[in-house]
């Protein structure tokens, strides 16, 4: 972790940049984090596993900057057809 973290300054100097995750960083960030977490030895018979993000949630991830685009070009037409189809996921029905 404390390569990380001196790797990072190096990029991105230790001011407000530092604490900036582009293009999927947050992603990967997190998923350093579960892997770390899991390293420890757990202090309880049950312990509590954190979620890791899949292949999935990384495109989705990816798409988020251009479904905002699409989604505010389409102005009140937005609003027309869109239909939810599970688990927090919609479509455009129709447009």
């Amino acid at each position: 972790m404390r390569a990380w973290e001196a790797q990072r300054i190096a990029e991105k100097g230790a001011g407000k940049k530092f604490h900036e995750l582009m293009n999927l960083e947050d992603f990967r960030y997190h998923n350093n984090l579960v892997e770390w977490a899991l390293q420890a030895r757990p202090q309880e018979a049950e312990r509590k596993v954190p979620p890791k993000w899949s292949t999935e949630e990384e495109v989705a991830r990816k798409n988020i900057p251009r479904m905002k685009k699409t989604f505010a070009e389409l102005g009140e037409k937005r609003r027309l057809g869109l239909r939810r189809c599970g688990r927090g996921r919609f479509y455009m029905g129709g447009l």
